[in-house]
């Protein structure tokens, strides 16, 4: 710990050193091996060819065998051959590139396919069939009833029986493509996003896609993302076991020119599992778990909770007692705890052990299982203080690497900040350079060297570090220290305590900070628009090229580039002067701004002065005047620029600019107060003999630092040596290069690491990208889906091979044997036009082909010896209106906990933009059975009244009462226009806009004809009323029924007629005469309330009764 130098590389070194090499290598190996295999059994190399390898006869007959079981089963026709599995696939695979109901598809693009590319797809009836009943194990051996409700003892102990099937989907594949050589794997574990009824187990997680579902672990290749193995994780069995089962299935490793090394998830990293690795001949490198991994360092906390268990048991006082065993143990603790300091900085602690684990290898290429060998492995405790979320996180990690852990125990990779714009304006960056930039680079480079090219980033905070930078190196530039040397070094050690608190703390920005470094680009932007001056430029930090005081610092805000020249004649420079920047920005009228605007009063808007002179102290605040001094001396510029600006509603406005002139007298007088306390307080650390040691002892350190100020420097010096270093030595003719922005620092082995799980995470998401939609199916199926996808996948990458294979060998005849980098095979791949999307159309076409043909035939002749043995088989049958109604139901409970169901405005277009309450609408089952009901009461017991969705709009609607009871939107039920109700019509549509403008349009038409029919009828009723009163009519039941409701007046008359219905609020009048059927005929629905009719033995009083207490629906 801390007793070596760090050595800092970018990811392009990395790249370069450690991963290209063996992507070159994986490439190469996955294109020769798989033409090897074709060739051995006179296949062609093509993709159908390929796959058919990999996705072998066997697995295919297998999955034959038992979906025709279930097909049988289910009253379908039987799959006859092995090729209609794979035209299944291959329709199954064209389907996925349409995000559109499969029936459509089929419907509009599926006769376009065929007709243009001569190719026969599977039937849609067929391939619905086979896509819900696939199945991985037998059928007639699953226990319960698969329509009963035992889903437990359905399922239970069933997924087991998939075991063969994951090892034969999986065999060809290790045994072409596994790179013995130089591989490299990774294991994890795969979330298999499903909510069927047919799960046994099922996680959440927030990381994975998929969200919901059982876990699989899985083995894939860290470069290619090619698997090479599932192995389902069930109830009952520990991931250690399932693991242990999984890497079975892998080759042990039989000679000395095999390397292949595992990096394991962190969830897996224990000692047991690297014991199972190492047995079959692997490497292996992993994060270890917080508990049980047996892993020899201890976080500071956990050591705290030991020693304190240790007091608690009579242990009191833990001093040098050897007679005492407890002290004995605590002290061989000691070495192994990490640091747990709040202020301490990134540290690597490493420990090895000599552990009899791995196979003992002959030269002969064989194994003596009675023998182990030695494999030394190898233990890290990292401390990472460059996590944006946590201050420190303590890193443990398991290695058998070998040379690679020898070679990189302390380095560290910096991670490049990709998202900031680095712009050919920004100074001494990669970008290219104008003329005027060089100018000014090369009149900085007299008196400063740049450190970074930006602020903010990982290496600016880092590089701060040891340095007096601007408001620093104002504070202390008035600092005087005592004279007593007593009293000396007590001010040295308070004056250290405040640099460390500045340089090591964590702190939070304030919104103040934050928007003013969010404003300071806005700024840059307004000062390009002013006519004076020619140039703006962004720097990062700049580092003074005084021997005698290295430790100042200093970040502009901006450099500038202008004509100086005044009214009064006091500037008149004829040349363009480089002027440093100094912004104050406010988003609102405050003290600064107040002070601002009465100097602007003044002294004008545009101010020139002299350091220290009369005006330079009224207009720049007294915290800002040695800053400005500060700046001016670790740049060499003669003029800075002191802005002070407001930010009003996202526009910038300058309040007032202020330059400054600064004489060199001044800069040295600054310098010399600085070094009084700069050259015993830092001086020291700037001696070449640390420098080029690259680590800090604390005999190094003054005797006025106190232990923990020794402690702390030490922790931190190693890194910031190591990135200085890096910057210092980098460039040519001894001048420094700043790294490019760096938004992380991450140790080698957490590093690589993470580059290696990236393997199994990308072939997630490229199976995702060709799993078709539109069909729901149980887990079962969808598992043996994510086999297949995976084997297309691998099919792909052969294909990507087959191309970088001839680059890599004609770059490296080109460069002295030095393959590409990954960056270059990186753009090779995105150049050669072949994603994955395109692949799988092309392929899928071309495996239709293949399968009609006679090399199909044949192929069937040179399949390799059979690899598999006998199966125990079972499952059950995918649940899918269970599953439905699941979707459904947490659907609208999540609608539900924000408060949005039921759906309270706007119900017609959710209905048509949401594919769930699409799905909603057009689900029929148990639990959702979509009868009328009624509306809910209003909060003054009154039953309401509001518009019909479907029919009704701003202008033109009819109200009811009613609902649907499962999409709680409001539908009345009387037929419109002799046909349908809106309530059949809501369900039965497929385009609710459609049928909204067509009801509508039906309402209208009717309402207009009522309204004609009822005027016609007033003055029917007037005329026979004035001819004669006291005759007797002699109309029709219809037109009985109407003189009826002239007992509620010519208003309710008006609202039965304009709206459709009536409500009856009171007690319903007499109507001897009422015959519903006859109100019904002519289009209006009356609602009846129990309360209101007449009580006593009538049928249709009681029959109400059953349906509101029965909970009958209707």
């Amino acid at each position: 710990r801390n007793s070596a130098a760090f050595e800092v590389i970018t990811e392009e070194e990395y790249s370069e050193k450690y991963g290209s090499k063996k992507l070159q290598d994986t490439f190469i190996h996955v294109a020769d091996s798989v033409d090897k295999h074709c060739t051995k059994y006179g296949k062609d190399t093509d993709s159908p060819s390929v796959f058919t390898s990999l996705f072998s006869n066997n697995a295919a007959e297998m999955i034959r065998l038992h979906t025709t079981e279930q097909l049988v089963k289910d009253g379908y026709q039987s799959i006859q051959t092995v090729s209609e599995v794979y035209q299944f696939v291959a329709t199954m695979l064209i389907l996925s590139r349409f995000r559109l109901p499969t029936e459509m598809v089929y419907q509009e693009y599926v006769p376009l396919i065929e007709e243009k590319h001569k190719i026969h797809m599977m039937p849609y009836e067929r391939f619905t069939e086979i896509y819900k009943r696939l199945r991985g194990y037998k059928v007639s051996d699953r226990t319960g009833d698969d329509d009963a409700d035992d889903v437990w003892l359905q399922k239970k102990n069933r997924l087991r029986q998939l075991e063969p099937l994951e090892k034969v989907m999986f065999e060809p594949s290790i045994d072409i493509l596994l790179n013995k050589t130089s591989g490299e794997l990774v294991l994890d574990d795969e979330l298999i996003g499903s909510r069927a009824g047919d799960v046994e187990s099922q996680n959440h997680s927030d990381r994975k896609a998929g969200k919901d579902g059982p876990v699989a672990d899985a083995v894939a290749d860290s470069h290619l993302g090619i698997n090479f193995g599932f192995r389902l994780r069930l109830s009952g069995e520990s991931q250690t076991d399932n693991v242990r089962q999984l890497l079975t299935r892998l080759p042990t490793l039989k000679s000395v020119d095999h390397d292949v090394e595992i990096k394991f998830d962190r969830g897996y990293g224990k000692m047991t599992l690297l014991s199972a690795v190492g047995i079959k001949g692997y490497s292996m490198r992993t994060i270890a778990c917080e508990i049980g991994s047996k892993h020899p360092f201890i976080k500071a906390a956990d050591a705290v909770a030991f020693k304190e268990s240790l007091i608690r048991d009579g242990e009191t006082d833990l001093q040098d007692d050897d007679d005492n065993p407890m002290v004995a143990i605590y002290k061989e603790l000691e070495p192994f705890i990490l640091d747990g300091t709040e202020l301490g900085g990134a540290q690597v602690t490493s420990a090895k052990k000599e552990v009899e684990i791995g196979p003992q290898i002959g030269q002969d290429n064989d194994v003596d299982p009675n023998r182990r060998a030695k494999v030394a492995v190898h233990a890290y405790g990292i401390r990472d203080v460059f996590d944006k979320k946590n201050a420190v996180k303590d890193l443990r990690v398991f290695s058998t690497g070998g040379r690679l852990d020898n070679e990189t125990a302390h380095s560290w990779v910096v991670m490049e900040k990709h998202k900031l714009n680095i712009h050919k304006n920004v100074l001494f960056s990669n970008t290219k350079a104008s003329a005027e930039r060089l100018v000014v680079e090369t009149e900085l480079l007299y008196f400063c060297w740049p450190l970074t090219i930006a602020d903010k980033v990982a290496e600016w905070f880092l590089l701060r570090r040891f340095r007096f930078t601007g408001t620093m190196g104002a504070t202390l530039a008035s600092k005087h220290l005592p004279e007593n040397e007593v009293e000396r070094e007590i001010e040295l050690s308070k004056i250290m305590e405040g640099c460390m608190k500045s340089w090591f703390g964590r702190h939070k920005s304030t919104e103040e900070m934050k928007q003013g470094s969010a404003n300071e680009s806005m700024i840059l932007q307004r000062l390009r628009t002013l006519d004076w001056i020619e140039d703006v430029f962004e720097v990062g930090l700049l580092q003074s090229t005084r021997e005698d005081a290295p430790w100042l610092a200093v970040s502009p805000d901006g450099i500038i580039v202008g004509t100086i020249s005044s009214d009064d004649g006091l500037f008149q420079e004829d040349d363009r002067q480089i002027i440093f920047v100094e912004m104050k920005t406010r988003q609102s009228v405050d003290t600064t701004i107040k002070t601002a605007l009465e100097m602007k009063e003044k002294h004008g808007p545009k101010v020139f002065c002299d350091y220290s002179d009369d005006v330079f102290n009224d207009c720049v605040p007294s915290s800002n005047r040695k800053q400005l001094l500060h700046q001016a001396t670790v740049t060499g510029l003669k003029y800075g620029l002191f802005v002070t600006a407001i930010i009003d509603e996202g526009v910038s406005q300058i309040v007032q600019l202020v330059v400054v002139r600064f004489s060199n007298e001044d800069k040295s007088n600054h310098v010399l107060n600085l070094n009084h306390v700069g050259q015993p307080l830092l001086g020291w650390l700037y001696s070449d003999e640390i420098y080029n040691r690259g680590f800090l002892k604390e005999e190094d350190c003054p005797d006025f630092l106190s232990s923990e100020q020794k402690f702390i420097l030490v922790s931190h010096y190693t890194m910031w040596n190591a990135v200085y270093k890096k910057v210092k030595e980098s460039g040519s003719d001894g001048q420094f290069k700043p790294l490019p922005p760096i938004a992380v620092i991450k140790h080698f082995q957490q590093y690589n690491y993470n580059k290696s799980k990236w393997g199994l995470d990308k072939s997630t998401e490229f199976a995702l990208r060709i799993l078709m939609e539109g069909i729901k199916i149980g887990f079962e199926p969808l598992y043996i889906l994510r086999h297949i996808h995976a084997l297309v996948i691998t099919t792909w990458r052969h294909e990507q091979s087959r191309i970088i294979k001839p680059y890599i060998v004609q770059h490296a005849a080109g460069n002295g044997g030095n393959g590409p980098s990954t960056s270059q095979i990186r753009k090779k791949l995105h150049n050669m036009k072949l994603p994955l999307t395109k692949f799988v159309h092309d392929f899928s076409i071309q495996l239709l082909r293949f399968i009609s043909s006679d090399r199909y035939e044949r192929s069937l002749l040179l399949q390799p010896p059979n690899l598999v043995s006998q199966q125990v088989l079972n499952n059950q049958n995918a649940e899918l209106i269970r599953l439905q109604d699941n979707e459904i139901c947490q659907y609208i409970d999540s609608l539900s906990e924000s408060g949005n169901w039921p759906l309270k405005s706007h119900r017609l277009r959710k209905y048509t933009k949401s594919l769930d309450l699409q799905k909603l609408r057009k689900h029929h089952s148990a639990c959702y059975h979509h009868s009328s009901s009624k509306l809910p009461d209003n909060q003054n017991g009154a039953r309401p009244r509001v518009k019909c969705t479907l029919c009704s709009n701003g202008t033109t609607f009819r109200q009811t009462s009613r609902e649907c009871s499962s999409c709680r939107v409001p539908l009345c039920t009387e037929k419109i226009d002799g046909g349908k109700s809106c309530f059949d019509l809501w369900h039965e549509a497929d385009d609710l806009n459609v049928e909204h403008k067509r009801v509508n349009e039906l309402v209208r038409i009717q309402k207009q004809q009522n309204k004609r029919k009822r005027k016609r009828r007033r003055r029917r009723r007037n005329t026979e009323s004035n001819s004669n009163s006291n005759s007797e009519r002699s109309e029709s039941s219809q037109y009985e029924s109407t003189n009826q409701y002239d007992a509620m007046g010519n208003d309710a008359m008006d609202e039965l007629e304009e709206t459709g219905s009536y409500s009856y609020l009171n007690p319903m009048p007499s109507l001897p005469n009422l015959n519903i059927e006859n109100l019904s005929g002519i289009g209006m629905e009356v609602d009846f309330d129990p309360e209101l009719l007449p009580a006593g033995g009538d049928s249709l009083n009681g029959s109400i009764d059953a349906a509101v207490d029965g909970n009958w629906s209707t």
